[in-house]
Formats: structure tokens, C-alpha cells, sequence
């Protein structure tokens, strides 16, 4: 047996079960069990299934961390657990699926043409049109690429590895819990088609490399706290505000906020790191608010102190009033 298409069904109990058939057949290249019941962790037997191109366990039930033994999957094209209940940080050793990577020779008359799949599976979770799906679709004869961790609680940053993945052509990562940047260089993933980091918790700006991403045909980064300006080069041009929408931070010509000399729309952490020894001088301000510079206190304690010595005498004191005028009459 060489494949397994099991999705679709109501099957339960731990996906753990996975272990025994790989044990039983380490041949087992494509193995389709989304949309079932399945619960449990993530089974840590991968050693058995390096020869594994295809592994679909999406929409189940699966929770638990996903381990850093999944990088023994060292052939894998499609990597999908999307909408189940794994938690943890992304396995910072994604970057040893050596085939997306393209690090390792194709063996492609042991691979199958999963096209047909794809183009059914694929726009639930990426949600594109159906014209530019097609054109993404019919320029394939290979299985795609593709990795998607999306719809989980996944937290922490997303490794600077995955831009390694030089063959992906699809990477979805949306509805999770994860912070920090998006890696700076991301732009790397030359034959990135499609990338959803939506409904996360990304912040500073977006990658200036992200412009290199010339095939670049879906984007998605809304609803997340990402600051400063949006590129304008290649592939941005042609990308709606719908998706940058939720960055109350964004600025350029398609959003409400326009990106201005005095007015850089950065994040608050940005800033500091940019005036770099400034920034006691800015928390200081932030903390005690407006402070008026000691040149001009004194200038008022000055101006003070010679209006009322002198003149608010004259002013109280009708005597006095009189004597001064008649001494600057005669």
C-alpha cells in the first residue's frame, strides 16, 4: 500500500494510531485523514514515515504541541493540521522538509499528481477566488508545496527558518496566537503563490523583502497589530485594503491613514529601537507628560520677580503712585 485516503469520515479515537501503520509500511506516501474525529497528541514516530510526501490531518480534534519530530518527514510536499487544537510554538526545525526546501533531489516518479485534490481542498483554506485559482492551479503538473498550520493556538514568533522553504508555494498560518515580526526575510520564498498570516498578533512592519515575492498571488495580513508604511513595489500594487485591514497602525494609499513627513504611524517598540539613546529622553515625556525647558521658567521667575518688585508697589500703594508721577513731572 502505498497511499491512505481515509478524510471525510466520522472516524475517532487517538491519532496517535498513526504510528501503527507506519511501523507496518514505511512506504505509506500520501495519508489523508482530515475531517474525521480524531483526538489525542500528535504521535512521535516519524522516524518511520521519512518517506512520507502527503500528510493531511486537518479538521479533527487533535490538541498538544507539535513536536520537533516532525522534521524527520524529510520528503514531505503538503503538511496540513489546520483546525484542530494544537498549542505551542511552530517547530523551529520546519526548515528540514528538505523537498519544499528544495534542498534534496525531486524524486518525482514516486510522487503523485495531487492536483485534483488541491484544487478542492486548497480554497477552503485559502479562500481564493475561483479565476485566480485556476490560473494558480492549471500551471502545475507536480504536487504542490505547501504548509498549513492555520485555525490552531499556536503562540510565540514564527521561525525565521521557514524562510528557508525555498519550493513553498503555500504557507497559512492565520487564526493562531502568534507575536512578534514576520521574518525580515520572508522575501526569500521565491515561488511563494499564496500567504495568509491573518488573525494573529504580528506586530512592526511589514518586511520590505515581502516586494521580491514577484508570484505572489494571495495575501492576506489582516486583523493584525503590524505598523509603518506598506510597500508600493510589484506584487503590492495589485493588493486591495481588505488585505491590510485591521492594522490600525498601516499607513499608504489604499488606507484611511495617509503616511505623512511628521507622522510615522510606527510602533511604539519600533521607535525606541530606531532613536536608540533617546529613548530615556522619550519615556521620560511619556511618563510626566509636556515639560517646559528650565531657560523659560526662568525667564517667567524673572519677569516676575521685577513686575511685582517694582511695579506692583506703585500699583498697591496710592502714596506712592503719587510720588512717582510727580517726580517724573517736575
Amino acid at each position: 500500500m502505498e497511499s491512505l485516503v481515509l478524510a471525510g469520515n466520522a472516524f475517532s479515537g487517538p491519532i496517535s494510531s498513526i504510528c501503527d501503520l507506519l511501523n507496518v509500511n514505511n512506504a505509506l506516501l500520501p495519508l489523508h485523514l482530515s475531517e474525521n474525529a480524531l483526538s489525542g497528541s500528535l504521535p512521535n514516530c516519524w522516524t518511520y514515515g521519512q518517506n512520507m510526501v502527503f500528510l493531511d490531518v486537518g479538521l479533527n480534534m487533535s490538541s498538544g504541541q507539535i513536536l520537533d519530530s516532525i522534521g524527520h518527514l524529510v520528503h514531505l510536499k503538503v503538511l496540513t493540521l489546520a483546525d484542530n487544537n494544537f498549542h505551542g510554538r511552530i517547530p523551529g526545525c520546519i526548515n528540514n522538509f528538505l523537498v519544499i526546501a528544495e534542498k534534496e533531489a525531486d524524486r518525482s516518479s514516486r510522487y503523485y499528481d495531487y492536483a485534483s485534490y488541491t484544487k478542492d481542498e486548497l480554497p477552503k483554506l485559502m479562500w481564493l477566488d475561483s479565476q485566480r485559482r485556476d490560473e494558480l492551479f492549471n500551471r502545475y503538473e507536480q504536487p504542490f508545496r505547501m504548509v498549513d498550520l492555520s485555525s490552531n493556538y499556536l503562540f510565540g514568533e514564527i521561525p525565521g527558518r521557514v524562510a528557508e522553504l525555498g519550493g513553498l508555494v503555500y504557507l497559512n498560518l492565520s487564526n493562531n496566537q502568534l507575536t512578534g515580526t514576520i521574518p525580515s526575510d520572508i522575501g526569500a520564498i521565491r515561488s511563494l503563490e499564496a500567504l495568509n498570516l491573518s488573525k494573529n498578533q504580528l506586530s512592526h512592519a511589514i518586511p520590505t523583502s515581502m516586494s521580491n515575492l514577484s508570484f505572489l498571488a494571495y495575501l492576506n495580513l489582516s486583523y493584525n497589530k503590524l505598523s509603518g508604511k506598506i510597500p508600493s513595489r510589484n506584487q503590492f500594487l495589485t493588493f486591495d485594503a481588505a488585505t491590510h485591514l485591521g492594522n490600525h497602525d498601516l499607513c499608504g494609499p489604499l488606507l484611511a491613514n495617509t503616511c505623512w513627513e511628521d507622522k510615522s504611524y510606527e510602533n511604539k517598540n519600533c521607535r525606541d529601537k530606531k532613536l536608540g539613546g533617546n529613548k530615556k529622553i522619550i519615556e521620560e515625556v511619556e511618563r510626566h507628560g509636556f515639560e517646559i525647558p528650565p531657560f523659560y521658567i526662568s525667564m517667567g521667575i524673572g519677569f516676575l520677580a521685577g513686575f511685582w518688585g517694582f511695579w506692583g508697589p506703585l500699583l498697591l500703594n496710592t502714596s506712592w503712585r503719587h510720588a512717582y508721577f510727580r517726580l517724573w513731572v517736575a
